[in-house]
C-alpha cells in the first residue's frame, strides 16, 4: 500500500503551510477512524494556534485567497484552452490572430504551479502582453471574453494579498515560528500514525485517502521546484531555460497524470466495493423474501378444505362413522 509522501517544510512560505497543511485536514472524512484519533485532533488544534499566531482573520483570508487563486487558475487555463481550439479554426484569418494570442500565453511556465508571489508575477507580464495585443484581434477571437475574466480575478487577488501581507509584517515572528515548529510536530505525528496504520491494517478507503494526500504534497513539490527551477535560469542561456522548462513541465505532467490515475482506480474500487454490498443486500432480501412466501405457502396447504368432513376415529369403520 502507498504511503504518505515527506515534505520539506523549510523551503515552505508560512501562507504555503497554512495552505497545505489545511487541505491535509479538509481531506480527512468526518467520523473515520483518522479524525478520531486523537494525533488529528493535535493537528487541528496546532492549526488553528497557527492561524491565531499569523494574526486574527488570516484564516478567513487564506480561504479567500485561496478561493481566488482558484478562479484565477480557471480562468487562465479556460484562456489557454480557448485559444488553443481557436487554431484549428477554419477561418485562416482567425487561426492567424491565435497564433499570436497562443505564443503569448504560453511563452513563460504555466502559472498555475507556482507559489503565489511568482505566479501572479507571470500572470501579471501574461496579462500586460496580451492587453498590449491589436483590440481587434482579441475580439475577433472572443478572447477578450476571457482576458476581462483573468483581469478581474487577478486584480481581486492582489489587492486582497496585499491587505494579507501588510498584516503579517506586524506579526511578532517568534511567536509565529513557535507555533509553525508545533504544527510541523502535529503533523509529523498524525503522518506516522497514517503510514503505520496503512501497514497493519491496509484497506481501500485509507488508500484513497493516502492517494489524495499525496496529490497535495506532489503539487506542492512541483511548485518548490518550479521555484529552485527560475532561480537557477538566471545562469542558463535562452535555449538550456527553454529546453529545460519543457522538459520539466512534461515531467509534471506526467506524474500529476499518474496520480490522478492512481485517485480513479481507488475512486473505481471503492465503487465496486459499494455496488458489491449493494447486490448482496439485494440477494439477501430477495432469500427472504423467498422464505417469506414458502412459509406462507406452507400454512396455506395444511389448513383443511372448506366443507370436507372429519376423518373417523381411531378403531372406528367408515360406515359406522356415518351413522
Amino acid at each position: 500500500m502507498e504511503r504518505v509522501q515527506s515534505v520539506n517544510f523549510q523551503r515552505l512560505h508560512n501562507e504555503e503551510v497554512n495552505g497545505l497543511l489545511g487541505q491535509v485536514v479538509s481531506h480527512i472524512p468526518e467520523g473515520s477512524l483518522l479524525a478520531e484519533r486523537a494525533e488529528f485532533g493535535d493537528l487541528k488544534l496546532a492549526l488553528s494556534n497557527y492561524n491565531d499566531a499569523l494574526g486574527s482573520g488570516d484564516v478567513e483570508h487564506s480561504k479567500e485567497l485561496s478561493g481566488l487563486d482558484k478562479t484565477v487558475d480557471q480562468n487562465w487555463s479556460g484562456l489557454k484552452a480557448h485559444v488553443k481550439n481557436m487554431r484549428n479554426c477554419p477561418d485562416e484569418t482567425l487561426r492567424g490572430y491565435s497564433e499570436k494570442i497562443y505564443a503569448v500565453v504560453t511563452k513563460e511556465v504555466k502559472p498555475t504551479n507556482l507559489s503565489y508571489s511568482e505566479q501572479y508575477s507571470v500572470v501579471g507580464r501574461q496579462l500586460e502582453a496580451l492587453e498590449s495585443l491589436d483590440s481587434a484581434m482579441l475580439e475577433a477571437t472572443l478572447t477578450s471574453v476571457w482576458l476581462k475574466g483573468l483581469r478581474k480575478s487577478y486584480d481581486q487577488f492582489v489587492e486582497l494579498r496585499k491587505k494579507v501581507v501588510a498584516r503579517k509584517a506586524a506579526v511578532v515572528s517568534g511567536k509565529v515560528k513557535e507555533a509553525r515548529a508545533l504544527l510541523v510536530a502535529a503533523y509529523a505525528k498524525f503522518i506516522e500514525y497514517v503510514n503505520s496504520l496503512s501497514v497493519v491494517k491496509p484497506s481501500e478507503d485509507l488508500d484513497a485517502i493516502i492517494c489524495e494526500l499525496n496529490v497535495l504534497i506532489d503539487h506542492q513539490k512541483l511548485s518548490l521546484k518550479l521555484r529552485q527551477a527560475k532561480r537557477n535560469s538566471d545562469k542558463e542561456t535562452p535555449e538550456e531555460k527553454a529546453a529545460a522548462r519543457e522538459q520539466k513541465k512534461a515531467e509534471a505532467e506526467a506524474k500529476a497524470a499518474a496520480r490522478e490515475q492512481k485517485k480513479a482506480e481507488a475512486a473505481a474500487k471503492k465503487a465496486a466495493r459499494e455496488q458489491k454490498k449493494a447486490e448482496a443486500e439485494a440477494a439477501k432480501k430477495a432469500r427472504e423474501e423467498a422464505k417469506k412466501a414458502k412459509t406462507e405457502s406452507g400454512n396455506v396447504a395444511e389448513q383443511p378444505a372448506s366443507g370436507a368432513s372429519n376423518p373417523p376415529a381411531s378403531g372406528e369403520s367408515p360406515a359406522s362413522a356415518e351413522k
